[in-house]
């Protein structure tokens, strides 16, 4: 059975435990205002702009955060990630195998990003990204992480097919 984990920033800081979305795995503790999370899944589910890019900027933009951009050393450092769970069949933050590529953060340096700023949303299970993003603004933890307007960039990746496809969320701040 795969452990679930859920967000996790430079410092580690992170809210888990439990299951949601639509399907996936996804990690939450706490309860988000069910008003906020009805508006930011119905931004999800209305936005024009049918990419993961606009559909996220679509929840951040009804919580009162700024648009994200894609930034490819995060989407480097998010498929790297979510292929190595996918190869070694495991679903977590933490990278027990390789020491370098340990960490969220470690794994955004590695790629080129920097030592700024970021944060990690995971999901498996997931069959596209607005099943994935719906899993993520409903729980607490990682709608937090969608929705800080502290991050200016993000990567998403998956790795895996069918109803074994692990997602990586990474956002950052260079």
């Amino acid at each position: 059975m795969k452990a679930a984990f859920s967000i996790m920033a430079l410092c580690f800081a992170a809210a888990c435990g439990g299951a949601g979305g639509s399907g996936g795995s996804i990690d939450s503790r706490v309860d988000a205002p069910s008003s906020m999370v009805v508006q930011s899944v119905n931004a999800v589910r209305s936005s024009s702009d049918r990419t993961f890019a606009g559909m996220l900027n679509s929840v951040r933009a009804v919580n009162g955060s700024e648009p994200v951009f894609v930034d490819t050393h995060l989407v480097a450092a998010a498929q790297g990630h979510a292929d190595d769970m996918f190869t070694r069949d495991y679903f977590s933050h933490i990278n027990e195998r390789d020491a370098h590529l340990r960490t969220p953060a470690d794994r955004a340096v590695a790629a080129g990003y920097g030592s700024g700023f970021v944060a990690e949303n995971i999901g498996w299970g997931y069959s596209d990204e607005e099943s994935v993003l719906v899993g993520w603004v409903e729980s607490p933890g990682h709608q937090a992480n969608n929705i800080d307007p502290r991050f200016e960039d993000f990567g998403l990746a998956k790795a895996g097919t069918g109803s074994n496809q692990y997602w990586v969320l990474m956002l950052g701040r260079d």
